[in-house]
C-alpha cells in the first residue's frame, strides 16, 4: 500500500509543481494523472471507447511506478513522470523540456514529499529523456526517478 500512497502524493506534489505553467497554444496547465491517460470516449457513455488510452492535445504528466525493493528497513520504488505535449511548431518541444525541467527542479529542491515519509534516493541519479522518434505534432519525454519510503517493520517476535 506505500506504494500506492507514494503515488497519490507525488500526484499532488507535481500538480503544485505545475499550476503556473501555461502550455500549447491555449496556454493549459498540464493534467497530472496515475498510471495511463483516461479513456477517451465518443459522447455516448454508452458506446466503447475510441481507443484505449487517449491521446490529448492538452499538455499532461503521467506518474507511473515502475518497480521496487524492499528491505526490512527500507523500501524503493522507482517511478516514471511521464511528460507531453503537443504543439504543431517547435515551440512544443520547448514546452516540454520546460516542464521537465520544473518538474526536475521542483523535486530536487524539495527531496522529501508525503510529510517527509518519502524521499527522493541519494544514491540514484534522476535522468531524463525526450523521446527521439519523430513524433512531432506531440512532443514525449520523462523523467526516471527514485523514491526511499519506510520499510515493513515486524509484528511478531519470533524470538520468544
Amino acid at each position: 500500500m506505500t506504494t500506492a500512497i507514494l503515488m497519490h502524493e507525488l500526484k499532488t506534489f507535481v500538480e503544485q509543481a505545475v499550476a503556473h505553467l501555461q502550455i500549447g497554444k491555449d496556454d493549459k496547465v498540464p493534467t497530472v494523472h496515475l498510471g495511463y491517460l483516461p479513456i477517451k470516449r465518443v459522447p455516448d457513455p454508452q458506446s466503447p471507447p475510441v481507443s484505449k488510452h487517449s491521446s490529448s492535445e492538452d499538455p499532461y504528466i503521467l506518474i507511473r511506478p515502475l518497480e521496487g525493493e524492499d528491505e526490512q528497513n527500507l523500501g524503493l520504488a522507482k517511478v516514471l513522470i511521464i511528460l507531453g505535449c503537443y504543439d504543431e511548431t517547435e515551440q512544443g518541444y520547448l514546452d516540454l523540456l520546460n516542464m521537465i525541467e520544473d518538474v526536475k527542479q521542483a523535486i530536487l529542491r524539495a527531496g522529501l514529499i508525503g510529510s517527509g515519509m518519502y524521499e527522493i534516493a541519494e544514491d540514484k541519479k534522476m535522468k531524463w529523456r525526450v523521446y527521439e522518434d519523430d513524433s512531432w505534432p506531440e512532443w514525449i519525454g520523462y523523467l526516471e526517478t527514485y523514491w526511499t519510503m519506510p520499510g515493513i517493520q515486524r509484528e511478531v517476535n519470533l524470538d520468544g
